[in-house]
């Protein structure tokens, strides 16, 4: 870390990770866990279990980049947390959060950050019971092979049907692509999905993805004849007309562009030669992030989704487009404060709780060490 006399300073991502896992350390809880947050802009109770993940990848981060023995033991411990039964009462899927009316587990994406987490840590730290936990947490999700979609599993081991969040069942289908190579079926339903994506996943006429998953009525219709649990899948086609001329849903949309296209990176890296890269939809919907980018970066007519559409974009650009370092960079500080180096976080005006803004260092783990340029206050 390095500043200059007119105030300029210079901040490198790994530097900015390597000061999280120091965080990490300090609020760690002797069981391995970390203070639960909220569930973002939502504002839901949650447990330590997602907190506990993405401190996990910073500490295995940290560790990757300075070898030093107190990331490594700190990481373990949160593997080990993860791998008790605390959160997992009834040995099925993590038990994510506490809200009247939802699910306890968070649908697929509570589950998809356990899976990238403990995937992450097994590379990092030779824990390969992690990464059989991994592949385990994934299986117990059923999968329609017609449908290209997963289904919600509750803490009780209950089949609540398809997850008709978009960029739930991608950000499920990234972290799987994480373990592909540890199980021939995981690597064949993530196949899958992206054979039925074309099929599954809409646009509005400017790019923009929407919301829900909008499979073929007609494979719908099968669908529901064959499991009456599923007629979630009506209803989804009664919303989707429903929130085509909602502005509250558009502004959310907004919101969650970069969330879906950043799922998409995971699965790009693992299938890069896959026919949907060239489709009308991908390319409309990456077309939608370049020309609403200043937009996006400052929240315009957004609600929920993306805490960080910068750091999202820099890894959306990275992985398909021909970017440059500095660049990326760029997009990066954009969120990174004027200095990084004071409070818990590196990243400024988060509509988030502390802890939630703490943990999200984690975001940076998958990128470069790049070289960011702030501008430290003038004191005077």
């Amino acid at each position: 870390m390095s500043s200059s006399s007119s105030g300029e300073q210079t901040v490198t991502t790994y530097d900015l990770i390597v000061r999280g896992a120091e965080e990490a350390i300090r609020v760690q809880e002797q069981d391995g866990s970390f203070p639960p947050g909220r569930n973002y802009s939502y504002d839901e109770k949650s447990t330590p279990v997602r907190t506990t993940t993405q401190w996990l990848r910073t500490l295995a981060k940290a560790y990757d980049i300075t070898s030093e023995h107190r990331f490594e033991r700190a990481a373990n411990d949160a593997v080990d947390f993860l791998l008790t039964p605390e959160f997992r009462p009834e040995g099925a899927t993590y038990h994510c959060r506490d809200v009247a009316g939802k699910d306890s587990c968070n649908g697929l994406v509570g589950q998809a950050s356990v899976i990238r987490a403990l995937s992450f840590a097994a590379n990092s730290l030779g824990r390969n019971d992690a990464q059989r936990r991994a592949v385990e947490l994934f299986d117990l999700h059923p999968f329609d092979d017609d449908l290209g979609l997963w289904e919600i599993v509750e803490i009780d081991g209950t089949r609540l049907s398809f997850d008709r969040t978009l960029n739930h069942q991608l950000l499920f289908a990234g972290a799987a692509a994480r373990i592909r190579n540890e199980s021939p079926e995981v690597r064949e339903r993530v196949e899958v999905l992206l054979d039925r994506l074309e099929a599954n996943m809409e646009n509005r006429s400017n790019g923009l993805i929407r919301h829900y998953v909008h499979p073929p009525i007609g494979t719908v219709l099968k669908t529901v004849v064959k499991t009456s649990r599923h007629r979630v899948l009506l209803r989804n086609e009664v919303a989707h007309h429903y929130y085509t001329c909602s502005q509250r849903r558009l502004r959310k949309e907004r919101g969650y562009q970069t969330v879906n296209l950043a799922g998409l990176v995971e699965i790009h890296k693992a299938f890069p030669s896959h026919p949907f890269w060239e489709s009308e939809q991908f390319q409309n919907a990456l077309g939608f992030v370049h020309q609403h980018e200043k937009e996006l970066l400052r929240g315009v007519q957004t609600k929920h989704g993306d805490a960080l559409p910068g750091v999202s974009m820099a890894k959306i650009y990275r992985e398909f487009e021909d970017t440059t370092e500095s660049t990326l960079a760029a997009l990066v500080a954009e969120e990174v404060s004027e200095d990084p180096t004071v409070g818990r976080t590196p990243f400024e005006s988060l509509d988030v709780d502390e802890e939630t803004a703490a943990a999200l260092v984690c975001e940076l783990v998958d990128l470069p060490d790049l070289q960011l340029h702030t501008s430290r206050p003038d004191p005077g």
